[in-house]
């Protein structure tokens, strides 16, 4: 069972993060960064969340975007992949198309790199 937020209703309150599991769900403060985001998410199981980007563009502007974050580790096993590939585009639709960026370790990605690949 997956457990569906109303990302309006959700996207204003003082949260950083959702982190959703077919069975469990976090939800970060909103004081909580990127690295600390992905330092809470479980090392070799799939996750999906969203996170909630500020940051500053090239030019100097203030922006805010709410991203999709395809937690995929790359330890996962395929038996652990299949459930969540089956489900990640209604997900995605569910939660209204957000930009999307999958992350594959702890390393993976860094912040800038994300505010880069979500398109500033």
């Amino acid at each position: 069972e997956i457990h569906y937020l109303h990302l309006p209703e959700a996207a204003h309150l003082n949260h950083r993060s959702f982190a959703l599991y077919l069975e469990n769900e976090k939800v970060g403060n909103k004081e909580e960064d990127w690295n600390s985001f992905i330092a809470s998410l479980p090392d070799n199981e799939p996750r999906f969340a969203i996170f909630d980007a500020e940051y500053k563009t090239e030019d100097g502007m203030n922006k805010q975007k709410l991203i999709f974050v395809y937690w995929l580790p790359d330890s996962v096993s395929i038996k652990a992949r299949i459930p969540f590939a089956s489900v990640k585009e209604p997900f995605r639709t569910k939660v209204g198309g957000l930009k999307e960026v999958t992350v594959s370790g702890k390393k993976d990605k860094t912040f800038d790199e994300v505010t880069k690949e979500i398109g500033k």
